[in-house]
């Protein structure tokens, strides 16, 4: 059975997407916090020069997937917050990198948590979480598709047709881009919040991992790298948040 068949056939599946998009807030940050808590990051990481290789590699998977929230947000993009914490949508959007992939964000999203769970460094929670988190982003883009099916007919009919789910079809994506205005400051003026608490997930989930397997003694420099690292970041995070505050963020006429 394809996934298709699977995400158009589950009535079971379509529950748990509702439910899941409902309580999403809370629901994925909970799975999470619990599994670093009951994990264990591999003592494998005791070594340097495994634990800055699985650093690195965990960082550059979630800020590819940061830069795709950027990237899409910046063009035509589906505003996922839903109405009274239920799924919503005032128009089919399928412009833009929709016109190549139908769940850009969620792609984007699934990759940072796969980085973040490579930096933590647990195998078991790398295979209980990332499965888990996978198949309720699952659930929620199947309910949101039978909400959009039932919305829209025929015209979300073709477009599931002709475009993918996950795998981005790379033919005609130069031409969109360079068909299409990017706007970078409706691209920060949303996102600016993401990279700031990305940022703050990686320097915390370095800083628990080197506890849990070093502890508190001779550790005190940790401190000191999350306020090197920490403050300047979140100052910054404040300087773009006032900026967008004072309408330094708005479109400017001629950018949409």
């Amino acid at each position: 059975m394809s996934l298709h068949d699977l995400g158009s056939g589950s009535a079971l599946l379509r529950r748990v997407g509702d439910f899941g998009f409902h309580y999403r807030g809370l629901l994925i940050p909970f799975v999470l916090a619990t599994l670093l808590v009951v994990t264990r990051p591999s003592e494998a990481l005791r070594a340097d020069s495994v634990a800055r290789g699985i650093t690195l590699a965990g960082i550059a998977i979630a800020l590819a997937g940061q830069a795709i929230r950027f990237f899409v947000i910046g063009f035509a993009y589906i505003k996922r917050g839903g109405k009274n914490r239920r799924i919503y949508a005032d128009d089919l959007v399928t412009e833009g990198v929709y016109a190549h992939v139908r769940n850009p964000m969620y792609v984007g999203n699934f990759l940072i948590l796969v980085g973040l769970a490579i930096i933590w460094g647990s195998p078991l929670a790398f295979a209980i979480g990332v499965p888990l988190v996978g198949f309720l982003y699952f659930a929620i883009i199947v309910s949101e598709e039978a909400y959009l099916r039932d919305k829209f007919g025929d015209a979300y009919d073709a477009y599931a047709r002709d475009v993918n789910r996950f795998v981005p079809r790379l033919a005609g994506l130069r031409d969109t881009v360079q068909g299409s205005h990017y706007d970078w400051r409706k691209a920060l003026r949303k996102e600016y919040g993401t990279p700031h608490g990305l940022g703050w997930g990686i320097l915390l989930l370095i800083v628990f991992r080197t506890l849990r397997l070093e502890g508190l003694s001779g550790q005190q420099h940790l401190l000191w790298i999350c306020l090197a690292v920490g403050i300047p970041w979140t100052l910054l995070y404040l300087a773009v948040r006032r900026w967008k505050m004072v309408g330094g963020l708005d479109s400017r006429a001629g950018d949409a």
